[in-house]
């Protein structure tokens, strides 16, 4: 590993010695510390469907990674099946298990697991019902995800794209 290096500089200093240039005119603030350029390999992406999914059109499932740490960019999940038909319409307890499990098949095809998942974004139509069932859908989360909890945020919307679709999951695992 390379050093690393403190330079003072005094606001708005440039310099490559104040950890701008000259050429780009970018501004340091003072005791702003210089860190030599990572070694990185080359980022390769893969886009990722679980086994027996169709390929989706218009956006990915899941996009992988690599080049150093291996990053899982997780596209939005919805209920549906193997031809993406939406299962369990308007139904937040059976779509939120189907959901789920199509989460760990696309995570299983890019040899992640659950407990890699370090973000999830769970957008659901309506927000009082998930508050009114959420201990049915941590009993769900723990069967099916076990007891690995990721950071997680709850976004209410107006609606999601496919018709009765009612909970829609989106996020991200590294490994």
């Amino acid at each position: 590993m390379g050093r690393v290096r403190t330079v003072r500089c005094t606001i708005g200093q440039v310099g490559d010695d104040c950890g701008g240039s000259r050429r780009s005119g970018r501004r340091v603030g003072s005791d702003a510390p210089v860190f030599p350029p990572a070694k990185r390999d080359a980022l390769e992406r893969k886009n990722v469907t679980a086994a027996g999914f169709s390929e989706p059109r218009g956006y990915q499932d899941a996009v992988l990674t690599t080049g150093g740490a291996a990053m899982l960019v997780l596209g939005g999940h919805v209920a549906f099946d193997a031809e993406r038909r939406l299962l369990f319409p308007d139904d937040l307890l059976g779509q939120f298990r189907v959901v789920l499990s199509n989460l760990q098949g696309t995570l299983a095809a890019a040899g992640f697991g659950f407990a890699d998942v370090v973000k999830l974004t769970v957008h659901v139509t309506d927000v009082p019902l998930y508050r009114a069932k959420v201990k049915e859908l941590g009993a769900i989360w723990r069967e099916v995800c076990g007891r690995q909890f990721p950071a997680m945020t709850l976004l209410g919307v107006t609606a999601l794209m496919e018709p009765g679709c009612v909970v829609e999951i989106d996020g991200i695992a590294i490994r």
